[in-house]
């Protein structure tokens, strides 16, 4: 059974990629198995290689990270994307928010906190900076209408996200299945209009969800 969280990194600045090679590499449960400098490489790579998790920054040069995530989603669906960026602008988070990335946190956050974000991702779980989501757009009577379409407990299992849970954790809080928290789940995503754990707890942070 691998016990080591399979990292591999998008960035094309030497400088980022050396310190945080030297970062994971300190840290006993994760192996760093491929570096990628551009949107072709990464998905040559991910094609290659298993990764647990990417971390994905989301400027490439004349590229946009952003774009390359539904492309991962379809080429390596088991791999976990968190994704760093240096900007906060609301259309650009609004995109990140609805690309499909299991997290995203500012590039400039502390090494501690994105070893522990780097686990959480892998463990299934929902990890996103609340700075860089208040950051988002006003929301809108729109959204909200469909926040009111969820029963009570397609409601509660929103709030247990926004929290960042795994589907295990949630049924474990809830004491339901796994299972059950995956029809929930789904259902959650079709009343919202959203495809994926990240959209759906975003837009119900933006309502106040917490």
């Amino acid at each position: 059974m691998r016990t080591k969280i399979r990292i591999a990194m998008v960035e094309d600045h030497p400088v980022v990629r050396e310190g945080l090679r030297v970062l994971l590499d300190l840290e006993p449960d994760m192996e760093l198995v491929g570096e990628a400098g551009s949107a072709t490489s990464a998905l040559a790579l991910i094609q290659r290689i298993p990764v647990d998790v990417l971390l994905l920054d989301l400027v490439l040069g004349e590229e946009d990270g952003i774009d390359l995530i539904p492309a991962i989603r379809k080429a390596a669906p088991e791999t976990r994307i968190l994704a760093l960026s240096s900007f906060t602008d609301p259309a650009r988070m609004a995109r990140l928010a609805s690309a499909g990335a299991d997290g995203f946190l500012p590039k400039t956050v502390d090494p501690s906190h994105l070893l522990a974000a780097i686990r959480q991702v892998a463990a299934g779980r929902v990890v996103f900076d609340r700075t860089m989501v208040r950051a988002l757009q006003a929301p809108d009577a729109e959204e909200a209408k469909r926040l009111a379409q969820l029963t009570p407990r397609e409601a509660e299992i929103l709030r247990q996200l926004t929290k960042g849970l795994s589907n295990k954790e949630i049924a474990s809080q809830l004491q339901i299945s796994e299972r059950t928290v995956k029809v929930h789940l789904q259902h959650i995503f079709d009343k919202l209009g959203v495809q994926d754990r990240t959209s759906a707890a975003v837009l119900a942070i933006r309502h106040g969800w917490m």
